[in-house]
């Protein structure tokens, strides 16, 4: 209330008046009586999966019945992503807490997945050059994620071989994108040489010839081809047959060599023989020399056998030229081509000079054996 002050100094007093009034006292703090929460969004997991406190809202409140949304300095537990089932969550602040739930469903368990492959090497390694990579004896195993392991026996690519190249080859063995390698190693092949496959030949310069010609090779070529495609041109070591320079007409003539054979062919035309202007004889009837003469047939008037001619008494006949009386009395051949008179009577034309019997049967016998030839033909 209203009271009265006296003031006195060296004995002057003086009195003013104040008013007291009444001291009020601060209202209290207000005080954390609990808090609230709003659950987050995501309320059901699977096995595995971390929890999401996403649209989470946790309030506080106070004692004078105010409210306030607490951002920060709470805690959350009692979650397990590897239990499951219904899980309760708690948020705790200032030591007042409130739950929420989630479930946890029980994940499936997933496929393992690869993550490698091996291989065992075939049981052939070497090769030589042309031949076929062979795969006895490879395995090819796939390793996957949870630690187990499967023999592949199809599915998978092997590259990387190659039959002519030689030296040391990686040979890679693919499965759904997975490699794994082995080596090989292709030694250098030894060539064989070349086969004669053939040959080929190119026909002399003269195919066209007269009974009694000799083939001629001018101009003929000989070419052997080999199983390597190449070809050599042959000069010696082959042989011609098929020729008669006697035969008429058209003759197939074989070239061999190497056991390979070419043909060409030639035309062989009949010789025309002259015939002789001092002696023309019958064509009809050509002499034989093989045939003796016919006996009834008259000697030429003016060169008759006589066996009464005397010898060259120079040149006596011996013992075994003496002729016999058959003999004398035997007329010679014709002179178109009989045989040619013997003993007495050609001695008689060679002293005599004479050469008209000596020569007229040697005509004959030559025209004779032109005519058989004619004739065999």
């Amino acid at each position: 209330g209203e009271q009265s002050v006296k003031v006195t100094f060296e004995n002057i007093t003086r009195f003013f008046t104040v008013t007291v009034t009444e001291k009020e006292e601060p209202a209290p703090e207000p005080t954390l009586t609990e808090i609230k929460v709003t659950v987050p969004e995501k309320t059901e997991y699977i096995q595995g999966e971390e929890l999401d406190l996403t649209g989470l809202t946790v309030t506080a409140v106070y004692s004078d019945g105010t409210e306030k949304e607490i951002t920060e300095g709470y805690t959350v537990t009692g979650y397990d992503a590897n239990a499951a089932g219904e899980q309760t969550i708690t948020v705790t602040y200032e030591g007042k807490t409130a739950d929420f739930k989630v479930t946890v469903k029980k994940a499936e368990v997933p496929a393992p997945i690869l993550t490698e492959i091996k291989v065992t090497a075939p049981e052939k390694t070497e090769y030589t050059q042309g031949e076929e990579l062979d795969l006895t004896g490879l395995t090819v195993t796939a390793v996957y994620s949870d630690g187990t392991e499967k023999e592949i026996t199809e599915g998978y690519t092997v590259t990387g071989y190659d039959a002519d190249a030689t030296g040391e080859q990686t040979i890679t063995v693919t499965y759904e994108g997975k490699t794994a390698d082995f080596k090989v190693t292709v030694k250098e092949a030894e060539v064989p040489a070349p086969m004669l496959t053939e040959i080929k030949v190119t026909a002399p310069e003269k195919t066209e010839y007269t009974q009694g010609e000799e083939l001629d090779l001018t101009g003929l070529t000989v070419t052997a081809v080999y199983s390597d495609g190449t070809e050599k041109e042959i000069t010696e070591g082959y042989t011609v047959t098929g020729y008669d320079a006697d035969a008429t007409g058209e003759q197939t003539i074989t070239i061999t060599y190497g056991g390979m054979t070419a043909e060409f062919t030639v035309t062989v035309a009949e010789k025309e023989e002259p015939e002789d202007p001092d002696q023309p004889t019958d064509p009809d009837q050509p002499g034989d020399p093989d045939q003796p003469g016919d006996p009834d047939q008259p000697t030429d008037p003016d060169q008759p056998g006589d066996s009464d001619q005397p010898t060259d008494p120079d040149q006596p006949g011996k013992p075994d030229d003496t002729q016999k009386p058959s003999d004398t009395q035997k007329p010679s051949g014709s002179t178109g081509g009989g045989q040619s008179q013997s003993g007495q009577g050609t001695q008689s034309a060679v002293k005599t000079g004479d050469t008209t019997n000596l020569l007229l049967p040697i005509a004959g016998i030559a025209l004779a054996v032109v005519a058989r030839k004619r004739q065999t033909r």
